[in-house]
């Protein structure tokens, strides 16, 4: 801010260099404006009228030859008339550039404007340097898995990743040898579709869940059923253990509006998060039952969710095309990742919890860089929707399976 003393100083400079300057246009139109008065006497005729000043596209006119002396005169008078308006208005343009110039340097020399110099020059523009991209392992294509006659549903690595295990819409478990290739174990007990099958995580038992409103725990060695949970009042679309293993339900639970889609504990066994079809994510005590948080931000269906082994991030994948990381503690969402051109059906953290995997109807699997939000890499072969997928223990391969009817392995 500027004292009123240094203003006025400045204004009075401003109006002497605008005083020198307009003294001279205003001279040249006296002088223009009296030859106009002097001669306007000799404009009688009406074709004259109108003709002083220039227009545009106006061919210049010369003395006529033929005519009275009078009229000659008068067409000599016109034609001096434009020529003078024409050199008075060029020297008022030149005039009042020199103003606006005299203007500007009296500003930038005035020595209240010396220590704004700086201030007036042109900034250089800084180019912030571009993060480098986090070095992350390259994924490459194993082999496929076939076997499977109808779309699969679920698939899951055993506890020491040298086996896989899949279920699928042809009512059949199969089990999966890493190194071969070849199904070791086929299980056809089932007489529904198979909506999810998993290894507990001492690799003894395997559950599954189905369309009949049931859970079946399975020995893993013998392939024998065990046990049946029994409460659900329709089709049990997914389920999940407990880090030790020890609980699969504990209590009901009620709150979300519509189906649930899938539920994941957290590694210490204390929360729970559940996904629904009515957008939404809900954060809840195991202990008690009660529901700590309502996750609201998706526009449409909730397919998928994850909680960090470090149990600080949840992450949530949709309908709407976007996978979204939330703070399980404030139940705040942190970012928003775009990429897939379709729905995304699965999404999960790998090990290093730096990396995300997700899976979609668009026939991708994408990994995702946690702190940056960038892609990448793009895993592509699945002829159809990639239905899910699955990491290894120890983060070193991902399967993903189909409606293609196939499992591909990636490491």
């Amino acid at each position: 801010m500027f004292s009123t003393k240094k203003l006025c100083f400045l204004a009075e400079t401003i109006s002497q260099t605008a005083k020198n300057n307009l003294n001279e246009i205003i001279e040249n139109y006296k002088v223009f404006f009296f030859l106009v008065s002097g001669l306007a006497l000799h404009l009688t005729t009406k074709n004259y009228s109108g003709c002083i000043f220039p227009k545009k596209n106006r061919t210049s006119e010369r003395i006529p030859v033929s005519g009275t002396v009078s009229e000659r005169r008068k067409m000599r008078h016109i034609i001096v008339l434009k020529i003078s308006f024409k050199i008075i208005t060029n020297r008022t343009k030149e005039i009042l550039n020199i103003f606006l110039r005299n203007v500007n340097k009296t500003i930038l020399v005035t020595p209240i404007f010396q220590n704004k110099k700086k201030n007036l020059k042109k900034k250089k523009k800084k180019y912030k340097r571009r993060p480098q991209r986090r070095q992350s392992k390259f994924w490459n294509f194993g082999f496929v898995f076939r076997g499977h006659s109808d779309w699969l549903t679920s698939v899951a690595f055993s506890p020491d990743g040298t086996k896989i295990i899949s279920s699928s819409y042809d009512t059949t478990i199969r089990i999966w040898d890493l190194a071969t290739g070849n199904a070791i174990q086929i299980l056809d007990q089932y007489l529904s579709w198979v909506n999810k099958i998993q290894f507990s995580p001492n690799g003894n038992l395997i559950a599954t869940c189905a369309l009949n409103d049931k859970i079946r725990l399975w020995n893993a060695t013998s392939q024998k059923e065990i046990r049946n949970l029994d409460g659900h009042l329709g089709p049990v679309t997914k389920f999940n253990f407990s880090s030790n293993g020890s609980i699969i339900r504990l209590k009901k639970m009620e709150g979300h509006s519509h189906s649930v889609n899938d539920v994941q504990f957290s590694i210490d066994g204390q929360l729970i998060v559940s996904s629904c079809h009515d957008s939404t994510i809900g954060v809840w005590e195991v202990q008690t039952g009660k529901r700590l948080h309502t996750l609201t931000g998706h526009c449409a269906d909730v397919l998928s969710v994850h909680i960090s082994e470090d149990g600080l991030l949840l992450v949530s994948c949709s309908c709407d095309k976007t996978i979204r990381l939330w703070n399980v503690k404030t139940g705040k969402e942190i970012k928003k990742l775009e990429g897939h051109s379709h729905w995304i059906n699965d999404v999960t953290f790998l090990p290093d919890d730096q990396t995300i995997a997700s899976c979609s109807w668009d026939k991708t699997i994408r990994l995702w860089d946690i702190k940056s939000g960038e892609t990448l890499q793009i895993l592509e072969g699945h002829t159809e929707c990639v239905a899910g997928l699955s990491i290894s223990p120890d983060g070193s391969k991902i399967v993903s399976f189909s409606h293609d009817k196939t499992i591909r392995l990636w490491g």
